[in-house]
This record gives structure tokens, sequence and C-alpha cells, in this order.
């Protein structure tokens, strides 16, 4: 499982655009913990986050790793 920073990390984009993908359902996590809980993306979600964006229009892509 990998935090925000390192998902961040690895997309090349800033903690709040991880974030901004996670809340629009646009990239899947787990919430783990009381309340709203810390989010974690499995390699499995990481993935198909991946897929979804070689599957759209070039413009698409890009406006989803910059949201």
């Amino acid at each position: 499982m990998m935090t925000v920073p390192e998902v961040a990390e690895r997309l090349r984009v800033a903690l709040s655009t991880v974030y901004a993908l996670v809340e629009s359902g646009k990239l899947q996590a787990f919430r783990i913990g009381p309340n709203d809980g810390a989010i974690r993306v499995s390699e499995e979600q990481f993935a198909a986050y991946l897929d979804a964006c070689r599957s759209l229009p070039h413009s698409e892509a890009e406006s989803n790793q910059m949201t």
C-alpha cells in the first residue's frame, strides 16, 4: 500500500492532485482508521488508474494528471 506522498512522487504531481483524484473517484483508494482515515492506494488501484489514463484521449489524460 502506498501513501499519498508516495503516489504523488510516482506520478510526479502535487499532493493536492492525488487528494483530488481520490475525492473524484478517478483513483480508487482505501481509508484506514477512524473518522475519514488515512488514505492508502494499492498497487492494483494505482495500475488501474494508469490503465484508465492510457485509454483516454491525450488531452483528457493530461487534465486528469493536472487535476
